[in-house]
């Protein structure tokens, strides 16, 4: 979970707010079932004009199991949060926004062992917080529960925008002309390392009209292999994360599929393998 602000210093906007440089927005969405078989993505828009927010929300469910549950799951627990919790909202965004999305995630998993369970299936806990599932009175070994969403909120709070995420949907800011500096972005922290000192992206001052305002998780980026090796290494191996960072390569495990880093014997430096197959995403890795 990541948490980036942005202030609205050079805006020109009018608006009831008592600041004299406030967001003024208009809201609108779109969705597209895109090449799956069903729509597994959702996103609200809230608003508390008369304390001056306004929170965007995306969710993008992923997996054969139980992507579309997680997330409208997601999608009806937020806004049921922020209207129970606009208050906080407004006086405590950073401390909100976290809370908003751990109790989610408890909430998203509360539902998977609840239609699970309905349809048939006997539910199990890993120490590690991780469903596990099989059909009731079988013999059947323990299977992961396979799908999740990823769920990405811009929260405009008077003058300043926050952005927290979990997940890789990202959040852009554009305008009609270059005006927006990544300078103009506070990278408040991550919510597995308690601080943003090891991943702080280095941050252009040039003028150009759009800019990505949530922290980026890709695969293949070095700082977050880095920030995960910090987090949790293998028992067996402190120079890896605990979780493999690997290639997809259909018709292979997991486990066995290419590795994206190489990392040398003194466990200092680590370098890209560039041994995938396919485009997997819209940012072309693999």
């Amino acid at each position: 979970m990541d948490f980036v602000a942005s202030n609205g210093d050079n805006c020109s906007a009018s608006s009831t707010s008592t600041s004299s440089c406030a967001f003024k927005w208009q809201v609108g969405s779109d969705t597209d079932i895109g090449g799956g078989k069903e729509n597994q993505d959702d996103y609200f828009i809230w608003e508390r004009k008369a304390e001056g927010v306004c929170i965007l929300g995306i969710l993008d469910g992923h997996g054969r199991d139980v992507g579309k549950l997680a997330a409208n799951t997601g999608r009806r627990f937020l806004l049921e949060h922020f209207e129970e919790n606009y208050q906080a909202i407004a006086t405590n965004p950073l401390e909100s926004l976290s809370r908003a999305l751990q109790l989610c995630h408890q909430e998203i998993k509360r539902r998977f062992q609840e239609e699970l369970v309905k349809n048939g299936y006997e539910v199990m806990e890993h120490p590690e917080g991780y469903l596990l599932k099989r059909r009731n009175a079988s013999q059947q070994s323990w299977l992961c529960v396979h799908g999740g969403t990823s769920c990405s909120i811009a929260a405009i709070v008077g003058n300043v925008c926050y952005t927290a995420n979990v997940g890789d949907s990202s959040a852009i800011l554009c305008s009609n002309s270059p005006i927006l500096r990544e300078t103009q972005l506070e990278y408040i922290g991550d919510a597995a390392t308690g601080s943003s000192t090891s991943t702080e992206p280095v941050l252009s001052d040039t003028l150009t009209d759009t800019v990505v305002i949530t922290a980026e998780h890709s695969p293949e980026k070095f700082t977050e292999f880095d920030r995960m090796r910090k987090f949790r290494c293998r028992d067996d191996d402190p120079n890896n994360p605990a979780l493999h960072v690997v290639y997809d390569a259909p018709g292979q495990e997991k486990i066995r599929c290419p590795p994206c880093f190489a990392t040398a014997d003194d466990g200092l430096s680590f370098t890209l393998t560039n041994k995938g197959a396919y485009y997997k995403n819209v940012r072309k890795e693999w």
